[in-house]
Order: structure tokens, then C-alpha cells, then sequence
């Protein structure tokens, strides 16, 4: 699966998770969408959300950014847990600011819509 707007920070080595996940937040001037777990469900929403950060392709970069997270390992969860809260949700979308816009829960349902609405709140 080629994805084009998405960082998978790894899931068995985590220094290397902790680093790629600075780098990521540390970009401003764009949404992230955050995508938590594992399996065919995460791997759908990640590649939904993916292809919907095209909407805001510019020359200079894209607007719009996904970070899978499939495994919450300890450095991940230190840097995360104080901006999405102790219950891990399925997707987190942080603003141009880095700030907590929206979620959706795990188990809930999850399609293009909802993830554009859910960049729409995170600001585009």
C-alpha cells in the first residue's frame, strides 16, 4: 500500500517510534490526523485518510498529514497521552498548532466523510 501523506512509526523499536512522532508533530503549518492500532479497520482509516490529504496538496507541501500509530509503546504513549487522554482513541486530529481539535472512538464508525469532517475541525 503506497501511501503518499503517512508516517507509520514503527512498532517493534521504540526510540525509533519516539523520533519519527517528534519529527512529525514538530512540522507546523499542517494537520495531522493521528490513526491508533493495528489490523485491516486501522489500515482502511489510514489509507481513507491518506488519500484525502490530496485535497490540500500545494507546490509548497501538503496541508494535511497521517501518523499510524499501530502500538502505543511507552515513549509514544509519554508523548501522546497529554494531548489525546488516557483512553486511546481510533483517530486524533491535532490543529496547525499542535492542539487536540477532535476524535473518534474506537468502535465507532469511520469513512471519508467522517475523516473529512474530522480534518475540517482540525482547521482544513
Amino acid at each position: 500500500m503506497a501511501l503518499a501523506n503517512t508516517e507509520t512509526l514503527s512498532d517493534h523499536d521504540s526510540a525509533a517510534a519516539e523520533h519519527m512522532l517528534r519529527n512529525a508533530l514538530a512540522v507546523k503549518l499542517r494537520i495531522v490526523m493521528l490513526v491508533f492500532g493495528t489490523g485491516a479497520a486501522a489500515a482502511n482509516v489510514v489509507t481513507m485518510a491518506d488519500e484525502l490529504c490530496e485535497k490540500t496538496q500545494l507546490p509548497t507541501g501538503n496541508l494535511r498529514h497521517v501518523v499510524w500509530v499501530p502500538k502505543m509503546m511507552p515513549a509514544v504513549s509519554a508523548i501522546l497521552a497529554p494531548i489525546v487522554g488516557p483512553t486511546v482513541p481510533r483517530v486524533a486530529v491535532l490543529t496547525m498548532d499542535g492542539t487536540l481539535a477532535t476524535t473518534i472512538p474506537e468502535g465507532a464508525p469511520v469513512d471519508r466523510i467522517i475523516l473529512e469532517q474530522a480534518f475540517v475541525d482540525g482547521g482544513l
